[in-house]
């Protein structure tokens, strides 16, 4: 039985302060963003095939010249630049969640991504992408 999972469209324009996972499994990337809901983060995109590749726009293209300059600016500002890697994991089939996380929410995020086997699992910091899960 085929599951619908509708995909975010939302492009996050500056990543900074959210939690980003890879699932392997859409339906329960589509679960995860469901109970990470649910705990009260905010801010819970699930990102899915061509539309949600299509968001996470690693280097702006696809958002116009503003958005490709802010893209620019952050991968020069920062440590990594791990949305390419989101961006392959969605055309591999992959689910990607991305939310707020505060820094006194971040084990508790963490111990729910891992209950999902998420991995690739990054906080976007101020200047620094913290790998969190490889």
């Amino acid at each position: 039985m085929a599951i619908n999972v509708r995909s975010n469209e939302e492009f996050i324009a500056d990543p900074t302060g959210h939690m980003i996972a890879v699932v392997d499994d859409r339906a329960r990337a589509a679960e995860l963003e469901g109970r990470l809901e649910g705990a009260g983060f905010e801010e819970v995109r699930l990102y899915v095939g061509h539309d949600g590749e299509h968001a996470i726009d690693p280097k702006g293209e696809e958002h116009g010249i503003t958005e490709q300059a802010v893209r620019t600016v952050q991968q020069a500002l920062t440590n990594k630049d791990n949305l390419a890697e989101y961006a392959q994991a969605i055309e591999d089939g992959a689910g990607v969640v991305a939310f707020l996380a505060a820094d006194d929410r971040q084990g508790e995020a963490l111990a729910l991504l891992e209950s999902y086997n998420a991995h690739t699992i990054n906080f976007f910091g101020a200047a620094v992408v913290h790998t969190l899960k490889p």
